[in-house]
Parts: structure tokens; sequence; C-alpha cells
């Protein structure tokens, strides 16, 4: 049931988005065009997101090294998240009792509303569940866990709990796309497939870090123009070196 709603909010985000471009009586040239501008919208949104994740350094709330690793691999505002779980297995959280049992440590952990959670740790293959069942719907490790990971001096959190969907780099290479290793024509392709989508994720990224400064939109516009003069006398004249990279 969980999993349905999930899927049904999902597909209602969509259709919300989506409809602000769109119009029943779109003829299908028309929703062809509106449906690229959402598109456009929506990698706009991704490409400030991304810009904000890599520009903006947070402000650290522990010494902890598992703390500075969280904002290195998570996106600004998924590391938000992580922190609070971490400050509150710092002063929210403490162990009751520690079991070993089949050479697997059991923790009993108490948060401060008196409420108590079981958490089993494996330090062989860094293995960690909790009975809150926190990672298991947001896709992220809970206090409780943390306060195992802090405890055994875990200075970065698993690679097995790292859901990549919260990640910067997988979101960028999603995005970005991959160069596969086919036939050298089909390389090809896809290496100017991969090109086309770094040049337009670059574009978006510098709307992103321009849109609240007009000064910088106009210099960025500016150096669109003068580029696509160069590529239009590069193509009526069919001197490809007229296009190429200038100094400006």
């Amino acid at each position: 049931m969980v999993g349905l709603l999930r899927t049904t909010s999902r597909s209602e985000s969509e259709n919300s988005f989506f409809g602000e471009f769109s119009n029943p009586h779109f003829s299908l040239v028309e929703f062809s065009m509106q449906f690229e501008s959402a598109m456009d919208e929506q990698r706009h949104r991704n490409a400030k997101l991304n810009a904000d994740s890599e520009s903006c350094i947070p402000v650290f709330k522990t010494p902890l090294p598992i703390e500075r690793h969280a904002a290195a691999i998570y996106t600004l505002s998924v590391f938000y998240d992580v922190q609070k779980e971490i400050c509150a297995a710092c002063f929210s959280c403490f162990s009751t009792l520690v079991e070993n049992i089949d050479d697997k440590l059991h923790y009993t952990i108490k948060d401060n509303r008196g409420m108590t959670f079981s958490v089993m740790y494996s330090a062989d293959n860094s293995y960690a569940s909790c009975s809150c069942k926190h990672y298991q719907h947001v896709g992220l490790l809970c206090r409780h866990i943390f306060v195992v990971l802090i405890a055994m001096g875990c200075p970065t959190i698993p690679d097995n709990y790292i859901t990549k969907r919260w990640c910067k780099i997988d979101i960028a290479k999603r995005y970005l796309g991959s160069v596969s290793c086919g036939i050298e024509g089909d390389s090809n392709k896809e290496n100017t497939r991969w090109k086309i989508n770094h040049l337009w994720a670059n574009i978006h990224a510098c709307v992103a870090l321009a849109e609240n400064d007009s000064e910088l939109l106009d210099a960025f516009t500016k150096v669109i123009k003068t580029q696509k003069q160069n590529l239009e006398r590069s193509a009526y004249s069919g001197d490809s070196d007229l296009g190429k990279e200038q100094d400006f």
C-alpha cells in the first residue's frame, strides 16, 4: 500500500507539473512544443539544484567525519535531512543495552521521548537494520543506526546504505548519460549525444547560477549571442573554423 501511495503521489505531482504547460485544446504540434518547454523547465530546475549543491557549503553541527561524508555525497536538501538524524543520534538518543548474538551486535536505543528501538549491526559486512524501518521507507539512515555507527567509530556512511537517487554524482550521471562501448558507429553516436547533453547541462547550470544577477545574465546572453553568430557564419560559409572556441 505504501508503494502504491507513493506511485499515486508521484503521478499526481507529474500531472500537476505538466498541467502548467498543457491545455486539452492544444493541437499535436502545440502539445509537442509545450512538452519541450516543460522538459526545459525541468532541466533548468535540476541544474539549479545541482549548482546549489556544488556551490553551497553547509554549516556543520558536529565534529564527526561521518557528517562531512554525508555533505560530500548527498544533495544539499537531502544532507540537511541526514544532518538532523546525525544530530539526533548525538544529542537525543543513547544506547541502553548491547548484546552479541551470533557475531552480530544487537543494540537497544532509547530516545528523549522514552521510546525504544532495536538495531542489529554486523561489522563484517557493515550491515545494519533498525526496527523503526526508516531506511526502508525513505532510503536514508535513521538516528538509531547513526548511534551505532558513531559508537563503532565509522567515519563514513556504509556504501550499501547510500541510495544513489539522493546523491550528487548519481544525479549528474543520469542527467548527462554515459558513453557506451559498442561498435564504432554506435560509439560515435553515443559520444555525440553525451556531448550534447553535457552542453545542455552546462548551459542550464550557467542560467541557474546567473538568474538572480541581471548583469551576469546580460553578460552570459552576450556570450551566447556572439557564439551563435559565429556558428551561423560557419554554417553558411562551410568554414568550421569560424565556429570553434574563441576567447570572449
